[in-house]
């Protein structure tokens, strides 16, 4: 696994909203506990429509749930940004995913980064060709992606 138990221990409820109070943005931010592919669904109903999104769930399940969930409902040139990428549960289910929406594409950007892009029209990253996602399978299909590298293991992250 990317982690061991422990690692972020200091994510409850009532740490996380501290922060938020720390920053004055407790009423600007909603939480939901509770693990991706449970609560993502509920708060999609909410907004009907995404602009951007990021997803930092570091497992093929919640990558996979939460595009699954939110592709669907991407705008108009809508982003997904989308961490860890070179994890293979990561890459495997934003390959699987994109196969599955003809109109979005994606490429690398920074470090672990990948963004995903509704390609509907002109616009921010509408050069992206869909054909990026349509090559090969999971984690090959990134690392076949224009500029990607896999980054230097973290040294301080079990793998």
């Amino acid at each position: 696994t990317a982690y061991q138990a422990g690692f972020l221990g200091d994510t409850s409820v009532e740490i996380v909203n501290g922060h938020f109070r720390a920053h004055d943005l407790q009423n600007r931010v909603t939480l939901h506990p509770g693990l991706i592919q449970d609560t993502l669904q509920e708060s999609l109903r909410a907004c009907k429509r995404v602009s951007f999104a990021l997803g930092d769930t570091d497992q093929y399940a919640g990558t996979h749930q939460s595009l699954r969930q939110i592709l669907p409902c991407l705008d108009r040139n809508g982003l997904v940004l989308v961490d860890d990428c070179p994890i293979e549960g990561v890459s495997r289910a934003v390959g699987e995913m994109v196969t599955g929406h003809a109109d979005v594409a994606g490429c690398p950007v920074i470090g672990n980064m990948y963004v995903l892009r509704r390609t509907v029209g002109e616009g921010f990253f509408s050069h992206i060709p869909s054909r990026v996602f349509r090559r090969g399978e999971g984690r090959e299909r990134l690392a076949e992606a224009p500029h990607f590298a896999e980054p230097a293991p973290d040294p301080g992250i079990a793998r």
